[in-house]
């Protein structure tokens, strides 16, 4: 038989190649992008990531202390900051902070994520056809703008729980060891895909804590409109649950597609890691709940005082006696030295008098004696 190849060699050889397990390319064609994706370097600045936080953190301290704090607060705020102390302030500020870099963030690396984790793009992929910034050049700048927003609200809040606190050095940890393990690519063998999921928390931490921010600089401007903040405090109590429940199904999804390539440490780690943050996203969660409780209660008061203005009339008008009684209640022993020391309890309406004149919070047992005086006076008073 003659060993040239015919049509037939040639349909069979064709049929081969395009078999699933023809070649390693076609072998992940079905593959999901996580299980598939090669460990590569992150980015060519990585060298430089000292620096890049170094510069966002010394930008954030002239943006907030020459920016807002000495020029955009007292004019734009001008009621609403004046009348709060340090601490507040400080509070006020670093949520307009943390609000400003989630945008940023978000608008800036909502292409480079979705290109990367669902596309068919890479870290070395360049942002445009002739542009010499990768997507991995970005998402390392973004990464430490994310960490320095953080470390940011370590060092200016006056007060942070406990809870904030322990997230907010985790996420810290896990964002630069995420950036940092592409280094060394003999060794980590999952360099990447835990870079991408680090990506896939960050995003979540991010919509999850955008909205608090949001609604506590609304809190702080519009304190009086209750019916609003409670409807601002329950829509972002929602929000935030649901944004927690959907950042665990795709953490799970994502888990489950590359549990094969995990090293036994990140096997043990990763899921730990994000009940302990999932928890914190539910205890700020709650947080906000019981804030939407708190306005619902005042808007309750504020209705039953509109439905039943008698009612609260008689309610102010107990407080005014009880008051009064109050003001009235001192012995008056120096009106007579032979009568037994007792109270008055029925000249209240001379008490609220002399104490609207003089200003005087109570009357005193001179006041109370001028008052009688002056009393019997008025009588024996000539025509």
């Amino acid at each position: 038989m003659s060993d040239e190849s015919g049509p037939f060699n040639l349909v069979a050889a064709t049929a081969s190649s395009a078999s699933p397990t023809g070649t390693p390319a076609n072998r992940h064609h079905h593959k999901p992008k996580i299980a598939s994706i090669e460990n590569q370097l992150l980015s060519d600045l990585l060298g430089y990531s000292g620096i890049i936080l170094t510069s966002i953190l010394a930008l954030l301290f002239l943006i907030r202390h020459y920016l807002f704090e000495a020029w955009l607060f007292p004019r734009f705020y001008r009621r609403t900051w004046t009348k709060m102390d340090a601490e507040t302030q400080r509070g006020f500020t670093n949520h307009h902070i943390g609000m400003g870099i989630k945008l940023f963030t978000l608008l800036v690396g909502a292409y480079p994520w979705v290109r990367i984790l669902f596309g068919n793009a890479d870290f070395q992929t360049p942002m445009s056809k002739h542009s010499s910034v990768s997507m991995g050049d970005l998402l390392l700048i973004l990464t430490q703008l994310f960490c320095s927003m953080y470390i940011f609200e370590l060092l200016f809040r006056s007060k942070l729980s406990p809870i904030a606190v322990a997230h907010h050095i985790g996420a810290i940890l896990i964002g630069q060891t995420g950036t940092v393990l592409s280094l060394d690519l003999n060794h980590q063998q999952d360099a990447t895909i835990e870079f991408m999921l680090c990506l896939v928390w960050g995003a979540f931490d991010v919509l999850a804590e955008l909205w608090p921010n949001v609604a506590i600089i609304l809190y702080r401007v519009y304190n009086d409109n209750h019916y609003f903040l409670m409807n601002v405090f329950l829509g972002t109590c929602l929000i935030t649950i649901c944004g927690t429940v959907a950042e665990t199904i795709m953490i799970g999804v994502l888990l489950a597609q590359s549990w094969s390539r995990w090293e036994l440490a990140f096997k043990i780690v990763t899921p730990i890691l994000h009940i302990v943050f999932s928890m914190a996203q539910l205890h700020g969660s709650r947080i906000l709940y019981s804030l939407y409780l708190s306005q619902k209660r005042k808007v309750a008061e504020a209705e039953n005082r509109m439905m039943d203005p008698e009612a609260d009339g008689q309610a102010r008008n107990k407080k005014m006696d009880d008051k009064d009684d109050q003001i009235t209640s001192y012995p008056l022993a120096d009106l007579s030295e032979s009568s037994p020391p007792r109270t008055a309890k029925t000249d209240k309406s001379s008490a609220v008098r002399i104490t609207q004149v003089d200003g005087v919070v109570g009357e005193s047992s001179t006041a109370a004696a001028a008052t009688k005086s002056s009393f019997l006076g008025w009588f024996t008073k000539p025509l």
